[in-house]
C-alpha cells in the first residue's frame, strides 16, 4: 500500500534501526514493527530468473519490475509472498522472495525443481 513501508537492513543485528525509527516516529499515527522472525527470504539471481519465476507466478513480471527497485505481493502457486527486485553493486539483478517461514521449504523445493530444465 502507498502508506506502508518495508525497511530492510541486512546488517542490523541489534535492532538499532527499529529503535531509531520508533524514536523518530514518536507519537505520530505510525508504527515500526520488527517482522524478521516471521519471514524467510529466498534470494535468487541469474540470467533465467524471470523464466523460472514465470512458471509459478501469474503476474506480468515486466510490468511489476518496470522500475529498478520494485516490490509486489502476489501468490507463488498458492502461497502468499512478497517479491522484491534489487541490484547489487555490479548491477546484477537479484530477486528476494519473502515467504512465511512455515511455507519456505515448499517454495524452495518448487524453485529447485523448476530450475532443473533451465540449465543455469
Amino acid at each position: 500500500a502507498p502508506d506502508e513501508w518495508l525497511v530492510i537492513d541486512e546488517n542490523n543485528k541489534d535492532n538499532k534501526l527499529l529503535e531509531k525509527l520508533q524514536q523518530v516516529l514518536g507519537d505520530q499515527e505510525a508504527s515500526a514493527t520488527d517482522v524478521s522472525e516471521n519471514r524467510t527470504i529466498l534470494r535468487i539471481f541469474g540470467n533465467k530468473v524471470d523464466t523460472l519465476l514465470s512458471k509459478f507466478l501469474l503476474i506480468n513480471l515486466d510490468k511489476v519490475f518496470s522500475y529498478e527497485f520494485s516490490a509486489t505481493q502476489t501468490l507463488f502457486v498458492k502461497v502468499p509472498i512478497l517479491i522484491v527486485q534489487n541490484f547489487d553493486k555490479e548491477k546484477q539483478k537479484k530477486i528476494d522472495i519473502y515467504v512465511n517461514r512455515s511455507q519456505a521449504s515448499y517454495v524452495y523445493d518448487l524453485l529447485i525443481d523448476g530450475a532443473k530444465n533451465l540449465y543455469f
